[in-house]
């Protein structure tokens, strides 16, 4: 102890000085030559201590800066070495939250670009399940962008499609297709061929209202489109004493209706069957 203590005195001074690097050079030389210096050790320990402290302060100021220009990642990445140091805990918490809320929001608005482009696209069935892969924020602000898709896209909302699973998902997505190829194809006059592709979904689509209503319209023209196709032939009756006839009622044995028997027979035949036919 004696032959250590004016090492350790000389120590001690640089220390209170401030000379902290000088310190550290003279607490390791004492450790060399004699380990067991207490003096050198806790002097070398509050140096060290020091030193991490600093680091972590500029690291977290490091981690403030790079916040500030939305560089989350590596914000993150400073404020979380911080705190291994022993930096503040508190700040440097701060700054991952928010650096992790802004990776997150990056990362929702490039998912919403994204959904924007494929929906914009000819064929916009992968849009349509990009789409259902958003949040209701998005999904909403992406209808408000695209009126053109908006009708489908709020049918899609109407069928539940956000909440179900991936492949119900695609289900619901064929089915708000088939839905526009049937409300197109009843503006083009092609009842029958509307209906099929809406009874292809009518379980999907039983939520949507103008599913519904699409459909009784097709039934309503493709009924209209019957009786106009026998109209011709109740005129030739026009002048013919005899009791109304039931366009539904059987003719003759067969169990058949006048309807059966304008599509598959000649006028003649459907003429003679309207005169037997059974009140």
């Amino acid at each position: 102890a004696l032959e250590t203590r004016p090492h350790e005195e000389k120590l001690q001074g640089l220390w209170e000085q401030g000379r902290v690097e000088e310190a550290a050079r003279a607490a390791r030389k004492i450790l060399e030559r004699w380990p067991g210096s207490r003096q050198a050790r806790a002097v070398l320990r509050r140096i060290e201590s020091g030193e991490r402290e600093r680091e972590a302060q500029c690291l977290l100021e490091k981690a403030a800066k790079e916040l500030a220009r939305s560089a989350f990642a590596e914000a993150m990445e400073a404020a979380r070495e911080a705190s291994r140091l022993g930096g503040d805990g508190e700040k440097a918490a701060g700054i991952m939250a928010e650096a992790q809320g802004g990776l997150e929001r990056r990362e929702k608005e490039a998912r919403t670009a994204a959904a924007l482009d494929l929906l914009s696209s000819a064929d916009p069935s992968a849009g349509c399940l990009a789409y259902l892969d958003l949040d209701e924020e998005c999904r909403s602000r992406i209808r408000r962008q695209l009126p053109a898709r908006a009708r489908a896209l709020s049918w899609l909302e109407e069928a539940g499609a956000p909440d179900l699973n991936p492949k119900k998902r695609q289900a619901a997505a064929a089915a708000v297709r088939d839905l526009e190829a049937a409300i197109e194809a009843l503006g083009a006059g092609r009842p029958e061929e509307a209906l099929a592709l809406l009874q292809k979904h009518e379980e999907t689509l039983a939520g949507v209202a103008e599913a519904g209503r699409a459909a009784t319209e097709a039934r309503e023209k493709i009924e209209q489109a019957r009786i106009e196709k026998i109209r011709p032939f109740i005129h030739q009756w026009e002048n013919i004493p005899a009791p109304l006839v039931s366009l539904d009622a059987d003719c003759g044995e067969t169990g058949t209706n006048l309807y059966d028997l304008v599509e598959d027979v000649d006028a003649e035949e459907a003429s003679g069957a309207a005169q037997r036919a059974e009140i």
